[in-house]
């Protein structure tokens, strides 16, 4: 149930409305039919610890069909140091465009508006907080400053659920979040950098709201997901258990 790109949907649909065409997609073999059909301006995809290589795949593909695609990744199983970045974008700078990194919503966007402008992100957009490439002249990696998270993510950031984005993937185990951000420094985690470590809200009525969509459009199973990090630190939680 991809819920994260549904919250990168719903963020640029919000700025932009019908100037941009987003369509989602989980299943490789519906994508790689897509890409064929009809190329896409940028291909986003996500990169996790389960689906690194399959997606390393998808955009050497979507290459070879139209290798003027902007090829965008972003996600959790990216390095964060500095002397592990270089390398990975020597292997990669082939079929991969852009990185974003930490929240991708804001980032995206400004990506997006730029490319209205300019397709050639790599003349134009070097400066983005949170985006980074690599300059094959110099051999050296290209980036904007730390991109600062969304504190008011209630209001920023519309529900993908409740705009409908994800009701293709309703049969699934649908997904909630509740918050965002963790306060521990697990190093085992993703969450537990200091770029994580506050933590944002959304509120009771918004969860509840995305709890009766999901029960009224999944008629398959009674499953759902709660993705917060640390479910139970808050009063909150124990209302949404009670509910």
């Amino acid at each position: 149930y991809p819920l994260n790109i549904g919250f990168l949907k719903s963020y640029a649909v919000k700025n932009f409305n019908t100037k941009v065409d987003i369509k989602l997609f989980i299943y490789a073999n519906e994508l790689c039919d897509a890409i064929r059909k009809n190329p896409p301006d940028i291909l986003g995809l996500s990169y996790y610890i389960w689906n690194t290589n399959i997606s390393e795949r998808i955009f050497k593909y979507a290459k070879k069909i139209n290798n003027s695609i902007l090829t965008v990744v972003g996600g959790a199983n990216l390095p964060e140091e500095e002397e592990n970045k270089i390398d990975f974008w020597r292997k990669r700078h082939h079929f991969l465009d852009i990185r974003i990194s930490g929240e991708g919503e804001e980032t995206f966007r400004d990506l997006l508006g730029l490319f209205m402008v300019n397709s050639n992100i790599k003349e134009s957009g070097a400066r983005i907080p949170g985006l980074e490439f690599y300059d094959k002249a110099s051999g050296t990696i290209v980036s904007g400053p730390p991109r600062e998270r969304i504190k008011n993510i209630e209001d920023a950031i519309p529900s993908p659920i409740l705009e409908g984005y994800l009701d293709q993937f309703i049969h699934l185990e649908p997904q909630l979040q509740g918050v965002r951000g963790c306060p521990y420094s697990c190093k085992f985690c993703h969450n537990g950098s200091k770029y994580f470590n506050k933590i944002y809200h959304f509120s009771f009525d918004r969860i509840v709201q995305e709890i009766e969509y999901i029960r009224k459009h999944n008629k398959v199973h009674n499953i759902l997901r709660l993705t917060d990090d640390n479910f139970g630190l808050f009063d909150i939680d124990l209302e949404l258990l009670e509910y």
